[in-house]
């Protein structure tokens, strides 16, 4: 906790989180012909309120502002074969906070999904590439790149089962599994 600047367990008050703000502008709509979906992406995080002790820091490292060009387009269609299949993507760029220094990284991903009835299967490859390694040191780390494979299977109209896998190729040392069972409500707060 000390490297990150957060505070003491033993501190006491309430801090409201972040909040933040996205706008999604459609650029290109997909067709039948050539054309994929293109839409561009740009989200603002508001600054974290202030801490109750003034030397502390942030709660987490998340993104101040980031655009992303997003462009996506089916290879099969769900209309015309019972498998679909669509291959989609992302380059960007994001700025962000950590412990009292500014990064900003080039990002990036690069995604295959397809259904067949109630089964669907995701694998992506993304990450980023900040500049804080090369200026403050390779401790830093900011060069993260994943791969991560998500399979789901719609059980009923509110019961989705998943697991999912997600393995670090370069600046993120970590393999994650997770299992998950997703309810969804037919309730609308707003008609």
């Amino acid at each position: 906790m000390s490297q990150r600047g957060i505070t003491s367990d033993h501190q006491k008050g309430l801090i409201v989180g972040d909040i933040y703000l996205q706008t999604r502008v459609r650029l290109l709509a997909e067709n039948a012909g050539w054309r994929p979906n293109v839409v561009l992406n740009y989200t603002l995080k508001t600054a974290s309120p202030k801490p109750i002790a003034n030397e502390s820091m942030r709660f987490f490292d998340t993104p101040g502002y980031f655009f992303h060009l997003e462009v996506g387009r089916n290879l099969l269609s769900p209309d015309a074969s019972p498998v679909s299949l669509r291959l989609s993507g992302h380059i960007g760029f994001m700025c962000w906070e950590t412990v009292q220094k500014q990064n900003d990284a080039f990002t990036y991903a690069l995604a295959l999904s397809s259904q067949l009835q109630n089964w669907h299967l995701a694998i992506q490859l993304g990450g980023y590439n900040g500049w804080m390694k090369h200026s403050y040191g390779s401790e830093y780390g900011d060069e993260p790149m994943h791969l991560s494979a998500r399979c789901s299977y719609r059980i009923n109209r509110h019961l989705t089962a998943s697991c999912g896998l997600e393995r670090g190729l370069r600046d993120y040392p970590f393999t994650q599994l997770s299992l998950g069972l997703t309810y969804t409500s037919d309730y609308r707060l707003f008609h």
